[in-house]
């Protein structure tokens, strides 16, 4: 009578090759010391044509993933913002850039993030396309030490000093934890065992995370069921059996029944959701006056703004108007003959006016010239400030002659002209 394989695998995955943790034997290795992504996706798809299973959980190595401890302030935090913390977290510990590799974060509780751990994306997504070609349903991947941490729920809930060690084929994961907290979490190679005992391994371990020692010490073998589990002291507990089912249906305890409530309480409920319609109905009250008080307030805002809108563009539009009519009452009353002899007699010949300008609303007079030399400019602006008929003589602008100007001096001025303007009797409208 032939025997069918188990409805589902759970496969061990690590760099030294894969194997199957329900069946003794069932593994297939990599020769390459360290093994490349492709050797152990080989190694994965000559497992799955060995053992002809048609549903496997994947368990992978330390030596295939990242870990990082995550502290245990962010209780509230979502699984993306978790994930964000893991990532940033990782990058920093690692110095790799772990936007490449997916992360996955564990928590012991509910909202406690304990573990974050990182894989390439590539070898993910390979590991599906291999399963997918041999047929075989994935229906789970998950970093071995989050395992760990699964099975070890109920012990990680106190506050005692305790290490967690998982004896890899080619890696030995060690997690230290104390006070709700971890303390440690390294993978060191298997090579660090080779001139160490465990027990001293573990203790420098403990020195270094600042813990004088331990006392706990929970250790497994993560190969198949015949693996031996290296000596960590009389005080230690092998979970390795736990480790290779996923610890087992978890237990439920039926010794608390629950009492019905009292009648009380109903009550209570009763008159407590009263109160609470009862003061929402006044408070949709009150803001229904508030609305109506903040629309009467609104209408006369702008009434008022109207109001001073329109004063202002009656008043600009007088303004303008006089201003209009006293340019030209000015224009008509300039002697004009009278300033331009003027100007001519102060500038001589020796000063030449190119450009001249006025304002017939403010007298303001700009005249742009040129002169033989230098000192005749400052002969005329001289003549010009003296003069009972110009005042606020400023010179803005002079040019010494050169080669290029034919030797002349180029200057600008402006002054105001005031003989001989007469102003109307009110000048404000």
């Amino acid at each position: 009578m032939s025997h069918s394989p188990p409805k589902c695998f759970t496969v061990l995955l690590s760099r030294q090759g894969a194997s199957v943790l329900e069946q003794p034997g069932a593994s297939v290795f990599v020769e390459d010391a360290v093994a490349s992504d492709d050797a152990v996706l080989l190694a994965f798809d000559c497992l799955l044509k060995k053992t002809g299973a048609r549903q496997v959980r994947v368990l992978l190595s330390s030596s295939l993933v990242d870990h990082v401890a995550i502290p245990g302030l962010v209780h509230w935090l979502k699984n993306s913002d978790l994930v964000a913390l893991g990532r940033s977290r990782l990058a920093a510990f690692y110095g790799t850039d772990q936007v490449q590799r997916k992360v996955i974060v564990s928590r012991e509780g509910y909202g406690a993030a304990c573990l974050a751990a990182s894989a390439g994306k590539e070898l993910l997504d390979c590991l599906e396309q291999t399963a997918d070609a041999r047929q075989v349903d994935i229906v789970g991947i998950q970093p071995l030490a989050a395992r760990a941490i699964e099975v070890l729920r109920k012990e990680l809930c106190g506050n005692s000093a305790l290490a967690i060690v998982i004896d890899e084929v080619d890696a030995l994961w060690v997690g230290l934890r104390a006070n709700g907290s971890w303390r440690s979490i390294r993978n060191l190679p298997a090579s660090a065992l080779r001139y160490s005992s465990p027990l001293d391994l573990l203790k420098r371990e403990c020195l270094s995370a600042g813990l004088s020692g331990v006392e706990y010490i929970y250790c497994a073998a993560s190969g198949s069921a015949d693996a031996p589990v290296l000596d960590w002291g009389q005080d230690s507990t092998d979970f390795s059996d736990r480790l290779r089912l996923g610890g087992g249906a978890r237990r439920l305890d039926l010794s608390f029944r629950e009492k019905r409530g009292s009648r009380m309480g109903w009550y209570l409920l009763g008159a407590s959701i009263i109160a609470l319609m009862g003061s929402a109905y006044a408070w949709r009250n009150l803001q229904l006056q508030h609305g109506d008080a903040v629309m009467v307030m609104e209408r006369q805002r702008r009434v008022e703004q109207q109001f001073r809108e329109d004063a202002n563009n009656s008043a600009a539009s007088m303004q303008s108007d006089y201003d209009r009519a006293l340019a030209a009452y000015r224009m008509q009353t300039t002697p004009w003959k009278e300033l331009f002899a003027t100007l001519n007699e102060y500038a001589g010949d020796t000063v030449g006016i190119l450009d001249f300008s006025v304002d017939a609303l403010t007298g303001g007079l700009a005249i742009d010239g040129e002169a033989k030399k230098f000192d005749d400019v400052q002969d005329f602006v001289d003549r010009l400030t003296q003069a009972s008929q110009f005042h606020g003589v400023k010179v803005s602008s002079i040019t010494p002659g050169g080669e290029g100007a034919g030797g002349r001096a180029r200057f600008s001025l402006s002054a105001s002209w005031s003989s001989g303007v007469s102003q109307p009797e009110n000048e404000t409208p």
